[in-house]
C-alpha cells in the first residue's frame, strides 16, 4: 500500500484561508481527511480546486456548519447542506452566490466516491 495523506476537502490553501471563516472550514478536523496517496493523487488530478465562496456566504456557511466527528463523508454532506441553506434557501443571496455554491457542491461531490474508496482500503489494511 502507498503511503497515508491527509487530504483537504477544501484547497488550494492560499485561496480558503485568505479569510477566517475559509480558514475555520479548511482547517476543520472534520474535512481533513486520511487517504492513500494514490486516492489523494487522483482527487488533485480530477479537481484542480475547490472554488471560494463569496465572503457573505462563507461567513454564514461557518457559522452554520455542524461537522461530524470522526464521519468525513458526512461532514462533507453537512457542509453541502450548510453551503445549500446559505445560497439556495437564503433570499438575500445572489444568483452569483446561489450558482457558486452549487459549483462548490458539485467540486465536493467529486471527491466523495474516491475518499469513500481510499478509506475503505485503508480500513481492510489495517
Amino acid at each position: 500500500m502507498s503511503k497515508v495523506e491527509k487530504h483537504h476537502i477544501l484547497y488550494p490553501n492560499r485561496l480558503w484561508t485568505q479569510f477566517e471563516s475559509g480558514k475555520l472550514l479548511r482547517t476543520s478536523p472534520a474535512l481533513i481527511v486520511p487517504i492513500y496517496h494514490g486516492g489523494h493523487e487522483q482527487i488533485h488530478k480530477r479537481l484542480e480546486q475547490v472554488p471560494v465562496l463569496d465572503t457573505y456566504t462563507l461567513d454564514r456557511v461557518a457559522r452554520d456548519y455542524e461537522p461530524v466527528v470522526d464521519k468525513p463523508i458526512f461532514s462533507i454532506y453537512a457542509l453541502q447542506r450548510a453551503i445549500t441553506e446559505a445560497t439556495q434557501f437564503n433570499p438575500r443571496a445572489s444568483r452569483v452566490a446561489r450558482a457558486l455554491g452549487e459549483v462548490v457542491c458539485d467540486a465536493l461531490d467529486i471527491q466523495i466516491p474516491i475518499i469513500k474508496q481510499s478509506m475503505q482500503n485503508y480500513e481492510q489494511a489495517e
